[in-house]
């Protein structure tokens, strides 16, 4: 009886407890974090850019699952001719794909192999100089790289053109200030990188 009126069972019991619940509340906030860190997209370095000419795919070709399905010869607007192999990692979002500079290539080489490719439709009133990309949402490597939403990293020119009717002191400024709802980027196949980012309705241009 003396054991169950002593204060050093109950107190113990009460130290197990309150670790049992911090171990829950641990793992709750594990949980929580996993479809936020499962949502991140993947970082896709974008080292080919260039309008497409032509395209030669066997029979049947086709993006499927992030991969494509058989081989595809594209012709690019300088005249290279690059192959997009079986199996490699992709996506194909281009809808005029028979028709020339009707798609624009973005890849990530090694060497002269695509090891991951994009297709985009080309903008329809210069695809051959310029491509429309959702916002940036972050720079990298000193303001030389920008972050597309979608996990893209593009090159950025230099003295990228800020086009707003909202003053903006520097790139980064426009970034923080404009989510991808509310800008594009601008980017120039012939510099393969951005010049230029435009807010929704913007037309007065600040360096």
């Amino acid at each position: 009886m003396r054991y169950f009126l002593s204060i050093r069972p109950w107190a113990a019991l009460g130290l197990l407890a309150a670790a049992a619940m911090a171990v829950s509340i641990a793992l709750l906030g594990v949980r929580s974090l996993a479809p936020a860190i499962d949502s991140a997209p993947e970082r896709r370095d974008v080292e080919v850019i260039a309008a497409v000419a032509s395209v030669e795919a066997d029979e049947g070709w086709r993006v499927a699952d992030s991969r494509s399905s058989g081989s595809a010869r594209l012709v690019l607007d300088d005249g290279r001719t690059m192959l997009i192999a079986d199996g490699t990692l992709g996506q194909n979002d281009c809808t005029a794909l028979d028709q020339p500079f009707g798609c624009v290539l973005l890849a990530d080489a090694l060497g002269g192999a695509i090891v991951w490719f994009a297709l985009v439709t080309a903008d329809p009133a210069d695809g051959q100089r310029f491509l429309t990309l959702p916002a940036l949402v972050d720079m990298l490597e000193g303001g030389d790289l920008g972050v597309l939403p979608n996990g893209w990293v593009v090159p950025l020119g230099t003295g990228v053109v800020r086009t707003c009717e909202e003053d903006t002191v520097s790139l980064r400024d426009f970034i923080n200030r404009f989510p991808p709802d509310r800008a594009v980027t601008v980017l120039d196949l012939m510099k393969d990188a951005v010049v230029e980012v435009r807010c929704s309705g913007g037309d007065d241009a600040t360096g």
